[in-house]
């Protein structure tokens, strides 16, 4: 998701594998940076043959659900002590131009918290949280966050209220899987809840649905100031409507979506599971896309990443599963410098397509219709996790694309059209630092998948006058990041 001044002139020297290894269990690359004129664009490509799909899934869809918006303001408490790209501004600024949207064009989406940190709750997070990282690195996160904060590298900071909006984050992707699928979908087992004891300590909880205390132990002895409640930009983003009635891992109080899109940060994918790196502390995706697996059985869950940056830290978990798939476009050279073009994973699970700075999407269509949704309908999947990082768009500093807002909404469409009304889709935010064309993405992002057409000039200037506001407050980075 960035490059960062200390991290842009590594190059891509190296051929590192797609966590950034030289591990034996990488494949021979293929080349997909760039496509023939000859590979047909697979405007058919349909996920119908996932396991639970029906036989008639070609045929018209039925009416779109609704999509779930899973948002908590506590998510804007993960903040650097100075000006930095991933700041809070940059999710505010999506989620209250999809609320002018909602209120003036009647987009079909329900607003959720995610589930609160109660001790029940937070059993469910850590034991998703284990299976994809280190215990160590964990319990290495949380004594930092206690300690006030601190650098995992020059470009990834942890404030004192980093390490429990991470968990919350983590609740959210998974709040989001539990949307689609807790309804029915897929087969049911008992979560792993045991924890380490360093782990489960971590943490002290409680508080209201919308505003769980993420208080280590010290701090609740201590009546730190750190505990005190964030203050929320009540004009700009209000605090989500509603609030998830159950702990348990499946919240099936949530209404019966096909969609959901989770509205958190600090974003994931650069996260290993042994540290993190990249702005990123848990690998969400990765984690969500376990949960799913382990918790409801799905057999095979596919992973798209649209985000600039490769997704190295989602790589190093899928590339030894396969149960997932991972398609991933980024441009190249870029941090983490990881991706190169072609197939990777133990089982050919990791299709990585390199774009050329300056690209468009016009150049980008071909490899996604044509190889990258076609790679991951093969995986047969029971659900489609996105990596939604918006950072290629043109006026984003930390990358060289030139992508349009509306862009991300001819994605959308594509993916929408592919998985058809079987499939559910779980969305969910990465990078994209330049406010108002995040914003904007974001929205075309979520119209496109319940089938509504916004217009273009309208949605950039509901994000242009939110990002007005912003900018007139205590802003922590200028638009764009630079």
């Amino acid at each position: 998701m960035q490059d960062g001044s200390s991290l842009a002139a590594a190059g891509a020297s190296a051929t590192p594998g797609p966590d950034g290894s030289k591990s034996s269990t990488v494949l021979a690359p293929t080349s997909v940076a760039a496509v023939p004129a000859s590979t047909p664009v697979a405007a058919a490509t349909s996920f119908a043959h996932a396991p639970h799909a029906a036989a008639d899934a070609a045929a018209v869809p039925p009416p779109v659900r609704p999509m779930q918006l899973i948002y908590s303001d506590v998510f804007l408490t993960h903040a650097a002590p100075g000006p930095h790209p991933e700041c809070p501004e940059r999710l505010a600024a999506a989620v209250a131009t999809l609320r002018r949207l909602q209120a003036a064009q009647g987009l079909p989406v329900h607003w959720t918290p995610p589930p609160p940190l109660t001790d029940a709750r937070l059993a469910t997070v850590l034991s998703a949280v284990l299976a994809v990282h280190d215990g160590a690195y964990v319990d290495e996160l949380a004594r930092l966050s206690a300690r006030g904060g601190g650098g995992l590298d020059a470009d990834t900071y942890v404030g004192p209220r980093s390490y429990g909006t991470a968990l919350l984050s983590v609740s959210g992707w998974l709040a989001g899987v539990d949307s689609v699928l807790g309804g029915g979908g897929g087969r049911r087992v008992s979560p792993d809840s045991s924890l380490t004891p360093s782990a489960s300590s971590a943490v002290s909880v409680g508080g209201s649905a919308d505003e769980p205390s993420v208080l280590t132990d010290g701090e609740r002895e201590r009546g730190s100031a750190a505990a005190a409640r964030p203050v929320p930009m009540a004009d700009a983003t209000t605090s989500a409507a509603g609030a998830v009635a159950s702990d348990s891992p499946a919240a099936s109080s949530l209404p019966p979506v096909s969609a959901a899109f989770v509205l958190a940060r600090p974003p994931g994918h650069h996260a290993t599971p042994s540290t993190g790196m990249g702005f990123c502390l848990l690998s969400n995706v990765a984690i969500a896309a376990r949960y799913a697996t382990d918790v409801y059985g799905v057999e095979r869950v596919a992973i798209l990443d649209w985000d600039v940056h490769a997704g190295n830290g989602t790589a190093a978990v899928v590339a030894g599963d396969p149960r997932l798939a991972l398609a991933d476009s980024h441009q190249m050279p870029l941090f983490p410098n990881t991706g190169p073009p072609g197939v990777y994973g133990a089982s050919g699970n990791i299709l990585n397509v390199a774009l050329t700075a300056g690209g468009t999407m016009a150049e980008y269509m071909e490899a996604f219709t044509g190889q990258m949704l076609p790679f991951l309908a093969d995986h047969s999947p029971g659900l489609v996790l996105v990596s939604a990082g918006y950072d290629a768009l043109e006026e984003d500093r930390l990358a060289g694309m030139c992508w349009a807002p509306t862009d991300y909404g001819v994605l959308t469409s594509a993916l929408r059209d592919a998985v058809g009304a079987h499939v559910p889709v779980v969305y969910g935010l990465e990078g994209g630092y330049d406010w108002r064309g995040t914003a904007a993405a974001v929205a075309h992002t979520v119209a496109a998948h319940v089938g509504i057409e916004l217009s273009a000039a309208k949605v950039a200037e509901q994000a242009a006058e939110v990002a007005e506001v912003l900018e007139t407050r205590g802003m922590v980075g200028p638009p764009g990041g630079g």
